[in-house]
């Protein structure tokens, strides 16, 4: 029984008529969510074990429905119940800290078709690209293998050893985290080779191909002092976002003997690039 200081409010959406059963949510701001045994059992299995069972929940005044309390608080089970529930759009989550206790939930209660939507909110691009560290920490904290292995590659821009720490990595185990490190380490260890083995510049011939080229061309200049930086640049984040870039390219001045934007070398730059964005390591 409710002692009579305790609050109970009725959810606006989620107030039915014909309903046959209450779920409510955690203390202290304890919400009715009155709802369909029908729904339930065909959203989750916990329900549907639930509801085969000799009813010895407590009853709600006036309406004598039995009453599911759970851990969970209103907001949480309000998404929820949108995610499964036909007659309601699905829910919109604006951030992974709104999406995890959700998707815990869904977890908890069995509920497979809604388990199979959150995942794929989970693979928001805009998740994935503000806070990639933070979708592959949920995803491995629950094993979503396919969506750590989508994350693990958004997480090539960040340099792991300064990532600051985050709830949803307590959860994460250390197999996971491993994983994701040597992913790093063997792409950046490939990228290098690559750098390291891939044609060098060539001294560029005039136009017209008859005269010598410039006596003093210092594109090998520029070619060692680009591949120097970015072997550095390499190990702290294993892609090619940072290296190409024109003003990563240009902290060198090019010579006035070869013209930055003409130069046929560049096009070896531009091959190389494509080579590592070809490389393809996962967790």
């Amino acid at each position: 029984m409710e002692s009579e200081s305790t609050t109970i409010t009725t959810s606006e959406t989620f107030n039915y008529p014909n309903a046959d059963v209450i779920i409510r949510s955690s203390a202290p701001n304890k919400v009715d969510f009155r709802v369909h045994k029908f729904i339930l059992s065909l959203s989750s299995s916990f329900f549907e074990t639930m509801f085969t069972l000799p009813d010895a929940s407590q009853k709600a005044p006036k309406t004598n429905l039995p009453v599911v309390d759970v851990s969970e608080p209103a907001n949480t089970i309000d998404l929820l119940l949108r995610t499964i529930y036909p007659s309601i759009p699905e829910p919109i989550f604006d951030t992974l800290n709104t999406l995890r206790p959700v998707l815990g939930a869904a977890l908890k209660f069995k509920m497979q078709a809604a388990v199979v939507v959150l995942r794929r909110v989970l693979l928001k691009p805009a998740f994935l690209k503000v806070n990639p560290m933070k979708v592959y920490a949920l995803a491995a904290s629950y094993d979503f293998e396919d969506e750590a292995k989508v994350a693990s590659q958004y997480t090539l821009n960040l340099e792991l050893s300064t990532q600051p720490l985050m709830e949803d990595m307590k959860t994460m185990s250390a197999y996971y985290y491993h994983r994701l490190m040597m992913m790093h380490r063997r792409r950046r260890e490939a990228a290098r080779t690559l750098i390291q083995t891939f044609p060098p510049l060539t001294p560029v011939k005039s136009r017209d191909g008859q005269r010598p080229p410039p006596p003093k061309c210092t594109c090998w200049d520029f070619w060692n002092s680009w591949k120097a930086r970015a072997e550095m640049e390499l190990i702290h984040k294993p892609t090619s976002n940072v290296i190409f870039t024109h003003d990563f390219c240009y902290q060198n001045s090019r010579p006035d003997s070869c013209s930055r934007y003409n130069c046929p070398n560049l096009k070896i730059l531009d091959n190389l690039k494509n080579s590592i964005d070809a490389i393809v390591f996962t967790i």
